[in-house]
């Protein structure tokens, strides 16, 4: 049980030295056994090694296994990270949102979905290259994960678009979170220089949703918002 426990409770490579440090404490242990031992009986000696054999071949398979498994995390991370924000992206999300309508419609409760739209950015990119409204979106990533509790969701959906999803959370509690998120962004100046704003569009899950629908209506209402002047937030029709 030494080896799997080791494997399970530390990372890979400290597993295995460990796991090789008591392997070889216990070979050394049974050989000072048998050096003190007047007499061995064949079969008690054949048992001894296939009992050492096996347990070199249940440690190779442990450290494939767990190489394997730390891969897996590496490449579960990376397909579902955004690259330039280093927050989870728009697959995570919708994953996310799946799961959220699931338990609303389980649980009789509703969740949010907040659509934040950065005002101007592509004047940014047009004045100062991609490269600096790059470090704009990775700062206001940084910015609205410090508004966000632990148990709201941030992900990039798109371009210079973060969708928040807030669990059981009504319309009156989004819009304060909205204004919270308005907030932070207008006392901020982000890259040191930039005054960023942004239109937020709203909407909460109802009975029946899909989590396209409820998107969807964020999504109208965040245009809305743009279409009105931008720097504001507007709640689903």
């Amino acid at each position: 049980m030494v080896f799997p426990v080791a494997f399970v409770f530390l990372p890979a490579w400290t597993a295995l030295r460990f796991s090789v440090f008591f392997y070889v404490l216990a070979v050394l242990i049974g050989l000072a056994g048998l050096y003190l031992t007047p007499q061995v009986d064949q079969r008690a000696l054949n048992a001894v090694v296939q009992f050492y054999l096996a347990s070199v071949a249940f440690l190779y398979t442990q450290a494939i296994y767990a190489r394997y498994r730390e891969q897996y995390v590496d490449m579960h991370q990376i397909a579902h990270t955004d690259p330039l924000t280093r927050i989870a992206n728009r697959r995570l999300m919708q994953d996310l949102l799946e799961k959220s309508c699931e338990v609303a419609r389980t649980e009789k409760t509703s969740f949010a979905v907040l659509l934040i739209d950065l005002d101007h950015f592509k004047r940014i990119n047009d004045l100062y290259g991609h490269s600096v409204g790059d470090q704009v979106l990775r700062e206001v990533a940084s910015l609205l994960q410090g508004v966000l509790r632990q148990d709201q969701s941030l992900a990039r959906w798109g371009g210079e678009e973060f969708m928040v999803l807030a669990p059981k959370t009504d319309m009156h509690q989004a819009q304060e979170l909205a204004k919270r998120i308005a907030g932070s962004l207008a006392s901020t100046k982000v890259v040191g220089q930039f005054e960023v704003s942004a239109s937020i569009g709203l909407a909460t899950y109802r009975e029946g949703d899909t989590s396209d629908m409820v998107v969807r209506r964020a999504d109208a209402a965040m245009y809305r918002a743009k279409a009105s002047g931008r720097n504001r937030v507007e709640v689903e029709a």
